[in-house]
């Protein structure tokens, strides 16, 4: 039985990574071997998700120290509701 198409949408935390993990790639702060083991793991890649998961297990931590990654894991978001907009 085929499934039906569900597009994957990334939350704004994930597209928050994935922006770090270009910056850490552009500035060179990724290893060779690491960058070469990602490559060969996605090549034949095509989901969000599964992309996200192997660039969160491949690429160690201490990396995205210096960026707003790390702080945006222990921090938390604050979410207003108000009901002002309901008329």
């Amino acid at each position: 039985m085929r499934q039906p198409f569900i597009q994957n949408k990334l939350s704004d935390d994930e597209e928050d990574f994935l922006k770090e993990c270009l910056r850490i790639f552009e500035e060179g702060i990724v290893t060779d071997k690491t960058a070469q083991k990602l490559k060969r793991e996605l090549e034949n890649e095509t989901e969000p998700l599964k992309v996200l998961n192997l660039l969160k297990t491949n690429i160690p931590k201490e990396l995205f120290k210096s960026g707003t990654v790390m702080h945006n894991e222990q921090s938390q978001r604050e979410v207003i509701l108000s009901e002002y907009l309901i008329k």
